[in-house]
This record gives structure tokens, C-alpha cells and sequence, in this order.
């Protein structure tokens, strides 16, 4: 993980949507912020779906889960993996705002605040979507 720092701050008057979730994206993927969209800006009702789009010619896809992250990864025996934490950002509370984790573990917060989260709803994680491709077997 390559910690990235958001470069647009939510600014509710002048409508900018905040670029935490794209920081976290060049974060877990270890690309640069701007070879990353900025999914929440330009596809506020659909970004996941667009996402998921983006994600595929990686191998890979996004999938949110609600639910406690810590006890899910140890219910599972899952170590070693980060993710997205999504939850009210303490500036703007009906918001959402995106952080890295890892095995449910908030590990690093994109806002210049560092704040975090105030009440961690949801987590995203990454999906292999071949998995094959990652043992040696061929296509």
C-alpha cells in the first residue's frame, strides 16, 4: 500500500465532492491519483457499477460489505488484506468517507485531517476474478 492523500476536499458549497475514495483507489492499487477517475464525482449514482468497469481490465472487482470488517476477517481466517473503509466522515456526518484498512483495521485516512472515520459502515474489498491467473494454472 502506497499511501496517496486526496487533493479535492469536500466542499458542499461550491457542490465539489470530495476525491477520498479515488486516494484510496491509487492507495490499495499503487497508481498515481490521476490515472484514477474520480468515480463519486462523475458517476454520484452509479460508481460502483463504473467502478467495477474500470477494475476489470485489472482482473480484478470492488465489493462492499456491511458489517463489523475486524470480526469478519478473523471469523475467516483472512490476514495480510486491505481494503476500503467506508463510514460518517466527522466533518460531514451524512457523508461517507473513504479510508485504507487492513484485516478490518482503519491504517491510514487520505484527508489531510487524518481524522478517520466516526462509525465504519461498510468495507470494500477486492475481488480476484480469475484466480487461476495466481496459482500458475494456464487459461
Amino acid at each position: 500500500m502506497i499511501p496517496t492523500e486526496q487533493n479535492i476536499l469536500h466542499d458542499p458549497d461550491t457542490a465539489q465532492v470530495g476525491n477520498c475514495l479515488q486516494a484510496v483507489l491509487a492507495s490499495l492499487l499503487h497508481l498515481s491519483i490521476d490515472d484514477v477517475p474520480h468515480f463519486c464525482q462523475l458517476y454520484p449514482a452509479r460508481w460502483r457499477k463504473k467502478l467495477n468497469e474500470w477494475l476489470r481490465h485489472f482482473g480484478i472487482a470492488y465489493l462492499a460489505i456491511n458489517g463489523d470488517s475486524k470480526k469478519i476477517f478473523e471469523d475467516f481466517g483472512i490476514a495480510g488484506c486491505y481494503h476500503e473503509i467506508a463510514g460518517a466522515s466527522p466533518r460531514f456526518p451524512d457523508l461517507l468517507h473513504s479510508c485504507v484498512g487492513e484485516d478490518g483495521e482503519l491504517i491510514f485516512d487520505p484527508h489531510p485531517s487524518n481524522q478517520g472515520v466516526a462509525d465504519a459502515q461498510e468495507f470494500g474489498i477486492f475481488i480476484v476474478l480469475k484466480p487461476w491467473r495466481f496459482i500458475g494454472e494456464k487459461q
